[in-house]
């Protein structure tokens, strides 16, 4: 085993700022001053001779020959990876930390490095205590942060521009530190970043940030790393597919690690995904005490980007009791989720998951403001949600206001799915109030470009809706509304027909008209209407080609109706003959 000397000029130049840890957190850093370089140059030979005896006696007892100056030279410094000269000097312009380098990545733990020993310690950490030997591969070279001491047993914090003398830290230290500093002797490793341990730990963590969920490595050798990983984006997928196949006890020490942190984690970009999985995959009793944890903070997670989708999963996943525990806390901020592009898809799972007589605080909060409600990007949303999963007569008085305003909203670019979702999912007389207000505009709205779409979905729900045996007068009176008055002079292009068929959003309605024509008595009187029209030649074409399409397909189902007509009566007469 050889050993490199690694000098001490040019501290000044190492970056203010190095990674820690295999997840790349960072922590600020100081350059040392001139007195605390000289310190530190007197402490690092010191223990340099102690580990060269150490090392060259085991090479003695091991047989091991020892290597000349210049193959040390060789060796690549662990702090700047350049190559040293042997008499230890600084080859050229990069500076580098007083120590040794050590074949394999092992450093003495007196070495002058700092690592945080918790979340309070980072950019003022504490000499390691104990000078044994750390593993630090995997790690990057730093300056000693500020207010750095000289182990002596004390946590009492140091100046920044000094540091205590080598003689005085022996003397409060005692003769026990001073014999622990004789010796060499050593402890159990530190971690850097709470990550830095043995080296197996080490790759098993960098080779998850690297493949994520392709990794090979097992649950069981990073189950200490879960919290890191899982605010990692490639070691947040490398937990949900082992997640997936974990046995019992590794989803319980996963759910033990990651329990204390539930709340944060379900707002991280990457922890929420985690939160989920977990959320899918745990047992009852652990799922409610998930959901416990982040209780407090429903509206808040509610509106951010992945926080909501935690709050959607419980909504999913949690029985009825959980999710009542849930909307209540929704509950009072359900207006802010609702004008929340975040929020509102919290409040429409709830809609979708909970039994309507559960979402009656979504409804009154709705309710003395359903017009502006419809009219809003999100809140039509919830409008639309509330009409699939609630009777029209618990949302009654809802209705009665969007319904005062349907022209405005038909021409709204959101409110127009309100109407038309009411023409899907309202009750009959609903229906009819809109068919009947829209025949009064037809070629007002027709023309629109929103307003087109309810249209539309007037002609589908009158003839092939739920309640289209209710609305087929209405039926009628919306199609002699876009036909119009017969013209008297055939160049007339004065009539509704006409004027939709020319117009962009228009055409789709007079589409609209022909594709829910109904028998051949009233797709003759289009084909009249149509073929006479003085529109364009290209769009009278396309109309005609579509009617007549129609009107075989009819044809075809009235000859398969009069068949059937006439073979029941012959069944019937082999059924009684048998």
């Amino acid at each position: 085993m050889e050993l490199a000397m690694a000098p001490t000029e040019g501290l000044e130049q190492m970056p203010m700022h190095v990674p820690i840890g295999n997840l790349g957190q960072q922590v600020s850093m100081q350059p040392l001053s001139q007195q605390q370089q000289q310190l530190l140059q007197q402490i690092n030979q010191k223990t340099n001779q102690q580990h060269l005896q150490t090392l060259l006696l085991q090479q003695a007892l091991q047989g091991t020959p020892q290597q000349s100056p210049q193959a040390q030279a060789q060796l690549p410094n662990l702090l700047t990876g350049r190559m040293l000269d042997p008499t230890g000097s600084l080859p050229t312009k990069t500076g580098a930390m007083p120590g040794v380098a050590l074949p394999g990545g092992a450093v003495p733990a007196f070495y002058p490095w700092i690592y945080p020993l918790d979340p309070s310690m980072v950019g003022g950490g504490v000499l390691p205590g104990a000078w044994g030997v750390v593993n630090m591969q995997g790690s990057g070279g730093a300056a000693l942060p500020a207010g750095v001491q000289i182990p002596d047993g004390s946590t009492k914090p140091s100046s920044s521009d000094a540091l205590e003398t080598a003689p005085q830290a022996k003397k409060r230290s005692g003769r026990k530190g001073k014999k622990e500093f004789e010796s060499g002797a050593t402890s159990t490793p530190l971690a850097v970043g709470e990550l830095l341990g043995n080296t197996a730990v080490l790759d098993a963590l960098a080779e998850v940030r690297r493949d994520g969920a392709k990794s090979q490595v097992l649950l069981r050798d990073v189950l200490s790393h879960v919290a890191e990983l899982a605010q990692d984006t490639e070691g947040s997928r490398f937990l949900q597919a082992k997640l997936e196949t974990a046995n019992t006890a590794e989803r319980r020490e996963v759910f033990d690690a990651l329990l204390p942190k539930m709340e944060m984690l379900a707002g991280d970009s990457s922890g929420s995904a985690v939160v989920q999985k977990l959320l899918d995959i745990c047992t009852p009793d652990q799922r409610r005490a998930i959901v416990e944890k982040f209780r407090q903070s429903v509206v808040k997670l509610s509106l951010k980007m992945h926080g909501c989708r935690v709050i959607q999963k419980a909504f999913q996943v949690c029985p009825p009791e959980l999710q009542s525990m849930l909307a209540g806390e929704l509950k009072h901020g359900v207006l802010d989720c609702i004008k929340s592009m975040h929020g509102n898809h919290v409040v429409q799972k709830c809609i979708e998951q909970m039994p309507p007589e559960s979402v009656s605080f979504v409804v009154e909060a709705v309710e003395d403001k359903a017009e502006a409600m419809a009219a809003h990007i999100y809140g039509c949303r919830i409008i639309q949600r509330l009409l699939e999963h609630c009777t029209p007569k618990r949302l009654e008085r809802m209705l009665r206001q969007i319904l005062r305003s349907i022209r405005k909203l038909s021409t709204d670019p959101y409110g127009n799915y309100v109407i038309r979702h009411i023409l899907e999912h309202g009750n009959p007389e609903h229906k009819k109030s809109i068919v009947n207000e829209v025949c009064n505009y037809v070629l007002e709205l027709g023309k629109d470009k929103h307003a087109s779409n309810v249209v539309e979905k007037c002609f589908e729900a009158s003839t092939t809706g739920e309640h289209a045996a209710f609305l087929k007068e209405e039926r009628q009176r919306l199609i002699r509304a876009v036909l119009g008055p017969a013209p008297k002079d055939p160049s007339d292009r004065s009539s509704p027909l006409v004027q939709l068929m020319d117009d962009r959003f228009g055409k789709y309605v007079a589409n609209s008209l022909v594709e829910y024509s109904r028998g051949p008595e009233e797709m003759k009187i289009l084909y009249s209407r149509i073929s006479s029209a003085p529109g364009k030649k290209a769009s009278i074409a396309s109309l005609l080609e579509m009617l007549e399409r129609q009107l075989q397909q009819a044809q075809y189902q009235q000859m398969a109706q009069q068949q059937v007509l006439q073979f029941q009566p012959l069944r019937a007469k082999q059924g009684s003959a048998k």
